[in-house]
């Protein structure tokens, strides 16, 4: 029921190995998917990080502070094209508390972004 309850969710969802290096991918919903190009099938396993974010060596502390809040990150669509998307970050700890995954939300502000430099451009003194 839980995996039916995440395919049928309405933002983008990815839950990551918590204990592995470059948090390597356990789950992605429909939405992710669509959002970023990569299915489940072809890239499970592999590191969430250096495959949306490149291979900027401080994005997973920049994510950490996504814990407490929304954070707004600069990610990358499979076909090389920058998404502008805001991310939520939900630990999950193990019975015995320790954590074992991530959560991830995305929700895309690529839109957003793009309006918000139209609005700074006419504004601007020319």
């Amino acid at each position: 029921m839980s995996r039916a309850a995440l395919a049928s969710c309405g933002a983008a969802v990815a839950i990551v190995d918590a204990q592995s290096a470059g948090w390597p991918i356990a789950y992605l919903n429909p939405v992710f998917e669509r959002l970023f190009g990569h299915r489940y099938v072809d890239v499970g396993g592999r590191a969430l990080l250096s495959l949306i974010f490149g291979p900027d060596p401080l994005v997973q502390d920049r994510l950490l502070e996504a814990v407490r809040a929304p954070h707004d990150v600069c990610a990358v669509h499979k076909n090389g094209m920058p998404l502008e998307v805001e991310i939520v970050l939900g630990p999950v700890h193990d019975t015995g508390g320790r954590l074992t995954h991530w959560v991830l939300t995305f929700a895309d502000r690529t839109e957003l972004a793009r309006l918000r430099e139209e609005v700074a451009a006419l504004r601007s003194p020319r």
